[in-house]
């Protein structure tokens, strides 16, 4: 007896889950923080119980917004077009099934393909009876090393905007040539 009132039979039984806890943030791999590659790849490890990735990438201290999605499902990103030249933040953040999304990791690049300009030398006097004469030449503010070939040899990578001879030099003729690196 149920007091007079008849109830019919229950449902199937259904379940909810629920979770608000966010996925793990992504590690992006090993990127360089300068390149002159326009057209870089940024990677990061897979999370177990991602579905998707939110990826932001920003030019110029986050003024620009490149690109923008939260609908990545691989865990890498090349963007369509080469880039310009310039600083880039590159952000992404893992999503779960639950819509729950981690806290962003984050990665600054800079892009410059533009080679560094070519240096103005200083020769020494020619004709000369120094037996160690010295080249010098300007230092530019974006060169990180300088590649000298002297009298055929080897390309030497130096720091300074100076080359001397180690050895003292016989009667002849020497050959000197220089090309600036950036980083």
């Amino acid at each position: 007896n149920n007091d007079g009132e008849f109830g019919g039979t229950f449902s199937d039984i259904f379940s909810i889950k629920r979770d608000t806890q966010p996925p793990s943030v992504p590690v992006i791999s090993n990127q360089p923080l300068k390149t002159n590659d326009k057209s870089p790849q940024w990677s990061w490890q897979a999370i177990s119980d991602a579905v998707k990735y939110h990826v932001i990438l920003t030019k110029d201290d986050s003024d620009t917004v490149i690109y923008d999605s939260s609908d990545l499902s691989v865990n890498s990103y090349t963007h369509d077009n080469n880039l310009s030249d310039g600083v880039y933040e590159f952000k992404v953040a893992s999503i779960d099934d639950f819509g729950n999304e981690s806290d962003f990791g984050k990665q600054t690049l800079t892009i410059d393909s533009e080679p560094p300009s070519k240096p103005i030398i200083t020769e020494p006097t020619t004709p000369t009876n120094n037996k160690k004469p010295t080249w010098t030449w300007d230092n530019n503010s974006d060169v990180a090393k300088y590649g000298i070939v002297f009298n055929g040899g080897s390309e030497l990578m130096i720091h300074t905007t100076s080359f001397t001879p180690t050895e003292e030099l016989n009667d002849g003729e020497y050959l000197f040539k220089i090309r600036s690196y950036d980083d």
